[in-house]
């Protein structure tokens, strides 16, 4: 059984402590939705001396607001989804939302959103994008360090940072200790695979700059958003001008260009995938036999093994798609934005901005989940989702069928998937939570 410690609750109808420095408890107040959504009546709560007091209502009000509720709930969801309620992992919201607050407690609060974590996980980076400033903290949430420029992350052996600033097109390298090394010219810096090389944007000239890891700029190539194959050999940019991807050698020698947008690689580095939004359509380029295979569906995405291939549709239609790797198509999925676990046998798609498919890798419908933009764990055990509207995520456990709910939306895990992090915008605020037990 997995533990999380979420946001200083004992249990809906538990009292709560408030202690040290203030902060966002989630209380029954605040989990007005359930694991569906629901519209639920919370029980008031009072921070009153260092404590959470529960007002509750009387049992007999209780029941009618729980039953009204329940009622609500059941309305709502048939004229919203396509599946019937039984369907659903846990079809009674009260006890879902019961057993989504037992034994929960907050790690860290940190200022700055979008945390991520450095490969060995000691160290976490947020960034707070109104004063264009990025803060370092070890696991424990201390702060070590504040840094010039947005969106900060590691490189893949944890000894660079990299941030960029939109002010001054910029994008800043620092050293693990928060040294500033160098300054490069262009946004959305990416590492080759062997680190050895850097590459940035800048849309004002449709243009990327390719820099050595010392910041020794080397060329610059037509197109933007530049990443790298994943033996590091080639290099792929796009322009949304022509509708077309440039590949490039390491060299920087144009080999070809391909239609479409988005390029991206398979595991082994032999096909290219590129989408177009104007025709709903991705492409596959096999690099050894010169060979484009058109499928269905947009930003194709491989497999762990390389072996499938999946595609979105346009959220008009709520569509996915399977295809092998010769291109043939195995199965059509609900939902957008199609995800592999890391094991490569579950698909997750989202729906409608509320609800998250999950599928195994043939095709096959497994559960829906609540929430959107899901996330698995490195080891697959967990998935988390995003609710927009509730500025909540939901953790759900694959082991034990439990489910939490945390507060701040778009969350991340630490390499050893020990600690997961959350933002919420509206406070630019980070919340950390730690994984406890197996």
């Amino acid at each position: 059984m997995v533990n999380w410690e979420v946001l200083g609750a004992k249990g809906i109808l538990e009292t709560a402590n408030c202690k040290g420095q203030p902060r966002s408890c989630i209380s029954s107040g605040m989990l007005v939705t359930t694991l569906f959504a629901a519209v639920i009546v919370g029980f008031p709560s009072v921070c009153v001396g260092g404590q959470l007091d529960q007002v509750r209502p009387e049992p007999k009000e209780a029941q009618q607001a729980q039953e009204a509720a329940q009622e609500q709930f059941q309305a709502n969801f048939a004229s919203s989804h396509p599946l019937p309620l039984t369907d659903y992992w846990a079809t009674n919201p009260f006890l879902a939302l019961r057993t989504a607050v037992n034994n929960v407690s907050e790690q860290n609060q940190l200022p700055g959103i979008t945390p991520s974590f450095s490969v060995d996980g000691e160290l976490i980076v947020t960034s707070s994008i109104a004063d264009n400033t990025s803060y370092i903290y070890d696991r424990s949430g201390n702060q070590t360090m504040t840094l010039e420029g947005a969106e900060p992350y590691f490189s893949a052996d944890g000894g660079l940072i990299v941030t960029f600033s939109e002010v001054d097109n910029a994008s800043y390298i620092y050293d693990r200790s928060g040294n500033q090394t160098t300054t490069l010219q262009g946004l959305y810096p990416s590492f080759s695979a062997d680190e050895g090389l850097i590459g940035t944007s800048s849309e004002a000239d449709n243009r990327s700059y390719i820099y050595d890891r010392s910041g020794n700029q080397t060329t610059t190539l037509q197109g933007l958003y530049p990443s790298f194959s994943p033996d590091g050999g080639l290099i792929v940019t796009f322009s949304e001008v022509d509708n077309t991807s440039y590949i490039y050698d390491r060299s920087s020698n144009q080999t070809t260009t391909l239609q479409g947008l988005h390029p991206s690689f398979s595991p082994d580095g032999e096909l290219i995938g590129t989408s177009s939004e104007a025709d709903n359509r991705s492409y596959i380029y096999d690099r050894s036999s010169n060979q484009t295979t058109t499928l269905q569906g947009l930003h194709p995405s491989f497999s762990p093994d390389g072996e499938l291939i999946v595609t979105g549709s346009s959220e008009v239609d709520n569509t996915s798609y399977i295809y092998d790797r010769s291109g043939n198509q195995m199965a059509t999925l609900q939902g957008i934005h199609p995800l592999f676990s890391p094991d490569g046998q579950l698909i997750i798609t989202a729906y409608d901005y509320d609800i998250s498919y999950i599928y195994d890798r043939l095709g096959k419908h497994m559960a829906p989940v609540e929430g959107v933009e899901p996330q698995f764990s490195e080891d697959g055990q967990l998935i988390v989702t995003s609710s927009f509207t509730g500025d909540a995520s939901f953790i759900y456990d694959r082991s034990s069928n439990q489910t939490t709910i945390v507060q701040g939306i778009y969350s991340s895990f630490s390499p050893d998937g020990q600690l997961i992090g959350t933002s919420s915008y509206d406070h630019n605020t980070s919340y950390i939570y730690e994984r406890l037990g197996n």
